[in-house]
């Protein structure tokens, strides 16, 4: 991104991912703006889905930000 001189990014993805993917843009210090993504149909397995994701985000909320994403 730095290369091409661009500022924010666009990142679209199901609507449980989004705070995880905003978080992890922050500490690698990108302005990211998150966008869901359109369902066309439900996903049975949503509640599932978004019960991982609670998990993996707090996993990430907890371990502190790896050198590689600090400036």
């Amino acid at each position: 991104m730095q290369e091409r001189g661009w500022r924010r990014v666009l990142m679209v993805s199901h609507d449980y991912h989004l705070a995880r993917i905003h978080m992890t843009s922050r500490r690698a210090g990108v302005n990211a703006v998150t966008v869901p993504a359109h369902e066309p149909q439900l996903l049975l397995s949503k509640p599932r889905f978004i019960a991982r994701e609670v998990l993996v985000w707090l996993w990430y909320f907890a371990r502190p930000a790896a050198r590689s994403y600090q400036r």
